[in-house]
């Protein structure tokens, strides 16, 4: 059965429209509809509509020694939040957000698109957050971190992970680090969005996807 698109992309400064045709086979079509699914689910975690209860800052005085405060959301909400987030993030899960993010790249070749989807891409691997923090030879803010953090705590029990990261939180504090991390987790849920509304553009066969860019 075809599964066909058509997707519009307009230039802010210039006004060119451009737009491209096609249709989707049915194995990529399935992968795209259960991403979009999952992402449903995710919508409906309280941390995704709301970061209020988040909050993290540092003070620093010359010659004083780092001042950290923290505040989380409740364990639940950052539970569930993790868990629904974990069909995106895992490479090897079918709906992983690099996985999905590619199979839109080979369809929509428009250069506008293809540069949104690159920006999705950056978001999702934490380039666009505007401050870096280490701890010694470490980056806190570096998506490898974010996964070892993942892997030692919440999707995986890894325990050499956990001892790197329990070394670190010696240095500094965990409460801090958890939100750091909880800070970089929901920018990846929003570029994990921004795919799927694009999916769901396509789904709506009353319509067709239609992108602005500057």
């Amino acid at each position: 059965m075809p599964h066909p698109f058509q997707i519009t992309a307009t230039h802010n400064q210039t006004g060119v429209i451009e737009a491209i045709s096609g249709q989707f086979s049915d194995d990529d079509w399935q992968q795209l509809t259960a991403y979009f699914s999952a992402y449903e689910r995710l919508s409906k975690c309280r941390l995704t509509t709301s970061r209020e209860e988040l909050n993290f800052s540092f003070k620093y005085d010359v010659g004083e020694p780092v001042k950290h405060s923290a505040t989380l959301p409740p364990d639940d909400d950052i539970d569930a939040f993790l868990l629904r987030m974990r069909p995106f993030v895992l490479e090897r899960e079918p709906t992983s957000f690099f996985r999905i993010r590619n199979i839109l790249a080979s369809y929509f070749t428009l250069p506008t698109v293809r540069r949104h989807l690159d920006a999705l891409k950056d978001r999702y691997a934490g380039k666009f957050i505007e401050f870096r923090i280490e701890v010694g030879q470490a980056s806190l803010t570096a998506p490898q971190a974010l996964d070892k953090w993942l892997n030692a705590f919440d999707y995986h029990q890894d325990t050499e992970k956990r001892a790197e990261l329990e070394a670190m939180f010696a240095i500094f504090p965990e409460q801090s680090a958890r939100a750091l991390f909880l800070y970089a987790m929901l920018e990846r849920a929003a570029a994990v969005e921004k795919v799927a509304r694009l999916i769901e553009g396509v789904m709506k066969r009353d319509g067709e996807p239609h992108l602005a860019q500057s």
